[in-house]
């Protein structure tokens, strides 16, 4: 809902593996087959067991039920485990550097196993009945449109074209089982031909009506063609058509548990959080998260609080280099964003402390949890270490062209610290009750608080006496911005007339907006170019490494994999 505010909050909660015994704990005896491998790695079946206890029951089922899925995590796991195969041969594990980083990922693995924990739809849901009530109220979900299947050899519009492959249809006339092989030898479409010519199933929605007209009432093995496009000119081969057709309940009954599990334990979070907030409520310090962004160490340091855990400024700056570019500058303009982001890295530390206190972190089946969590942190370590950027780049002609393309979007807006009464138009007498609500105002402006609490409809700020914290003025709503101009600190105005209803605001303090210079600026673009020089030379490495290195799948271990664990 609207209010003060068109904001873009972060997420409440992360998404969280699941803490429970290993999906195939036990069924292999003393063997360990080896599912995969990549040059001399081995991938064994007890990693891929220990990678699906990460996930939660929904995804679980889903690749287990889905071979081409199966297939490609498989793939890029063993890529992932031969590189930390490398990184650990080398030693990388026992830099004293990475030790923070592994505890951290440790860490944030404690807080995702014992989430799920807390969160996890009781072993029987959704039964049965619940699946089948969900199949039949979302029949459009599970509706596939009419679809040909088709194979095509494509030559480039110009002179000649459309003659050459009337001359191919004509070979293939007598030949119909030449498709492929012309195909691969004719087609100037690289991707299709590489695969005969196959284009796979499409709906018929997408085909240019020129294919479709050309296409109708053709029966499977035709040819047809040539038919033009804005392109060129394309022969087909009807393979196979399907009409549209509503997949049945057995075919889809792991996606729709899938669905039903993510959205139960959706609403599991959401309770606890609630109880959380209830129960203990996150004190936020806002003068002291005002320094966030300003690298201010002097003075009290913690910023927020939450029955007996504390967070500082410090912690919160290591949560936000996490965040990318845009993230980060949206935090440091203050308001709901920021607060919502403190409050969230505050519960997940209560979280933790509490498991820990429990002693959830030395269960046996959530050990090997943390353990994936701290090979996943050794995996980026080493891969950064192989992709860092040469020395000295970026040069300062680059950071200096960035500030250019980026200084109005990292310019500091004003900001104004403002409190709110909110009342929609659904309020009864709502426009009436704004007004007397300002008039006591102005006699006592001292009972904003007060107020708020009794009369504001706007929930999270009315509990905290209508505070809504530091806003830059392009996040108000229009009306709000512009009555809100020329007003000095302190100031109470409104009722300011909205869309959604009536507001009435309290400008505690306001600071000016201003461009920053390049100066300022140049660590953080420095950083920037950067990190994407590193992502380039990061794909650059692993594509490389898997054109030298082709991941080999054991299909036949595979399938006495997944045939066990049925």
């Amino acid at each position: 809902t609207r209010h003060l505010l068109h904001l873009a909050l972060l997420g409440l909660l992360l998404a969280i593996p699941q803490a429970r015994a290993g999906w195939f704990g036990g069924l292999f005896g003393s063997s360990d087959p080896v599912l995969a491998s990549m040059a001399d790695y081995a991938y064994h079946a007890s990693e891929l067991n220990a990678y699906l206890d990460t996930l939660e029951r929904g995804r679980r089922e889903l690749l287990l039920h889905d071979r081409a899925a199966l297939e490609q995590l498989l793939r890029s796991d063993t890529l992932r485990s031969y590189i930390n195969a490398r990184a650990r041969a080398e030693h990388w594990h026992d830099n004293p550097k990475l030790a923070a980083s592994f505890s951290s990922a440790r860490l944030q693995g404690l807080y995702a196993a014992y989430l799920r924990a807390l969160t996890e739809p009781p072993a029987d849901y959704p039964g049965a009945q619940v699946v089948s009530d969900y199949y039949a109220a979302h029949q459009a979900e599970f509706t596939e449109p009419a679809a040909l299947h088709l194979r095509q050899i494509y030559r480039v519009k110009g002179a000649g074209a459309e003659a050459h492959l009337n001359a191919l249809k004509v070979q293939l006339d007598a030949e119909p089982n030449r498709f492929a092989e012309l195909a691969m030898a004719e087609s100037q479409h690289k991707a299709s031909a590489a695969e005969g010519g196959d284009l796979g199933w499409l709906p018929v929605a997408q085909l240019i009506p020129e294919m479709v007209r050309a296409l109708n009432g053709a029966r499977p093995g035709a040819l047809v063609g040539p038919v033009q496009s804005a392109q060129g000119w394309h022969l087909l081969q009807l393979v196979e058509a399907r009409a549209q057709r509503t997949l049945p309940l057995d075919t889809v009954r792991v996606r729709i548990r899938a669905n039903l599990l993510t959205e139960e334990r959706a609403r599991n979070e959401q309770a606890l959080l609630q109880r959380l907030l209830k129960g203990h409520p996150v004190e936020v310090d806002e003068a002291t998260l005002a320094k966030l962004f300003d690298n201010d160490d002097s003075g009290p340091q913690i910023a927020s609080r939450m029955e007996g855990v504390s967070v500082t400024l410090a912690e919160l700056r290591q949560q936000v280099v996490l965040l990318d570019e845009a993230q980060q500058h949206q935090l440091e303009q203050g308001g709901e964003a920021l607060r919502q982001l403190v409050i969230n890295y505050t519960i997940k530390r209560y979280l933790i402390e509490r498991a820990r206190a429990e002693g959830f972190d030395r269960r046996e089946e959530v050990l090997p949890i943390l353990d994936r969590a701290e090979a996943d942190a050794l995996y980026l370590s080493y891969l950064k270490s192989l992709s860092e950027p040469e020395a000295g780049y970026p040069t300062a002609e680059l950071v200096a062209r960035l500030y250019q393309e980026q200084k109005a979007r990292l310019a500091v807006s004003e900001r104004l610290l403002l409190d709110q009464i909110y009342l929609p138009r659904s309020h009864p007498d709502s426009a009436q009750l704004a007004t007397q609500i300002s008039q006591q105002l102005r006699a006592k402006p001292k009972r904003f608080a007060e107020l708020a609490r009794a009369h504001s409809a706007h929930q999270a700020t009315a509990e905290r006496g209508g505070e809504v914290g530091w806003v830059r003025r392009d996040q108000l709503l229009p009306e709000v911005a512009k009555a809100l101009a020329s007003q000095r600190p302190p100031a109470i105005i409104g009722p300011i007339e909205t869309a959604q209803g009536w507001n009435i605001v309290r400008v505690r303090e306001r600071k000016a907006g201003h461009e920053r210079s390049l100066d300022e600026l140049a660590p953080r673009l420095t950083e920037l170019l950067r990190n994407r020089k590193r992502e380039q030379n990061q794909q650059a490495y692993l594509q490389g490494l898997m054109q030298r290195y082709s991941v080999e799948i054991h299909q036949a271990e595979l399938d006495r994999f997944l045939k066990e664990g049925d």
